[in-house]
């Protein structure tokens, strides 16, 4: 089994040779690339997996012991091991409205192979659990997933869109617990606490959501059934309403904010769309960098060719 998989994954990915311990994505392999896997796996081995469980089992080896046992899941669960491996700080993402993580995967070439990469997934995305309501909530069980495998700072984190909003969350419960937060940057995320109701952001419906959807994570990379496309619209709404009722606490520290500045802006958001926003939760600078992309494709190469190299300096940093 295992020398089967290390040929397919060195001929999906167009490599000479892979070691059954080498990563999927830590190699150069993308979304799309994980979809020509699975298509592969099922057409020499009979076996049926879903795309999630590469971001679940990104080696060889653990992809295997997935398959034999019968046990390979969605890539669902809320601790994702992007790449569970390296001696040096982890990162940990926190995922956007939708609630799945699996696009940070594209990060992962700009990132030391000694960094352990973790993704942060919502409850209730496999209908077995019941979703949290509040950001106060979600980074409190985030925060007990961190320290399974970091039970001490310090702490790298990074949120794209909603998931900057918990990711500040989890950096103020960590300085109140006295742990050390060496890295907190934010994708294109903007509290909504100050905001004036008529500036604020109007809540997008269904077909709002799903379209979105289908045209950042469904394109041929991300394939969705319905069942997993009707828990991230619902993820997406009730995340919405979370993020516009939530009050930041101040983190005592800098945080790197990186602004999509292809987004399209009207006189309504352009009001918060600036660090400002952020100036009465943040103690120390707050360090801006303009990715040439718009919000909702920050995790596409030419978006994650900008915020890679950034991050993977702020990993660097003593």
């Amino acid at each position: 089994m295992e020398r089967t998989l290390c040929r397919l994954f060195a001929e999906v990915l167009g490599v000479e040779w892979v070691g059954v311990e080498d990563g999927f994505f830590d190699l150069g392999g993308h979304s799309l690339l994980a979809t020509r896997l699975v298509s592969r796996v099922r057409s020499e081995l009979g076996v049926e997996l879903s795309v999630g469980v590469v971001f679940e089992t990104p080696t060889v080896a653990a992809l295997a012991r997935g398959v034999e046992s019968g046990e390979g899941g969605k890539g669902l669960d809320v601790l994702l091991p992007l790449r569970p491996y390296g001696s040096r700080v982890p990162l940990f993402c926190v995922h956007p409205a939708g609630g799945i993580s699996w696009p940070y995967s594209g990060l992962l070439r700009h990132i030391d192979a000694d960094h352990p990469v973790y993704g942060l997934q919502a409850r209730g995305l496999s209908g077995a659990e019941t979703p949290h309501t509040t950001v106060e909530e979600i980074a409190a069980d985030y925060l007990r997933q961190i320290r399974t495998v970091r039970p001490n700072g310090p702490y790298h984190l990074l949120g794209w869109s909603f998931g900057g909003i918990v990711a500040h969350a989890i950096a103020t419960r960590l300085q109140d617990e006295g742990e050390e937060v060496a890295l907190l940057a934010v994708l294109d995320t903007y509290p909504l606490a100050a905001v004036a109701a008529e500036e604020s952001p109007p809540e997008a419906g269904d077909r709002d959501i799903r379209g979105m959807f289908l045209d950042v994570l469904a394109d041929g990379a991300y394939p969705l059934d319905e069942e997993i496309l009707t828990a991230l619209c619902h993820s997406h709404a009730q995340h919405e309403r979370a993020a516009k009722e939530h009050r930041p606490r101040r983190f005592h520290g800098e945080m790197d904010l990186f602004i999509a500045t292809e987004e399209p802006t009207d006189h309504r958001t352009a009001t918060w769309r600036t660090p400002d926003t952020w100036a009465p939760y943040i103690d120390g600078d707050i360090r801006t960098h303009d990715v040439p992309s718009t919000h909702d494709h920050l995790m596409t190469q030419r978006a994650l060719d900008h915020i890679g190299p950034v991050i993977a300096r702020g990993l660097g940093r003593p």
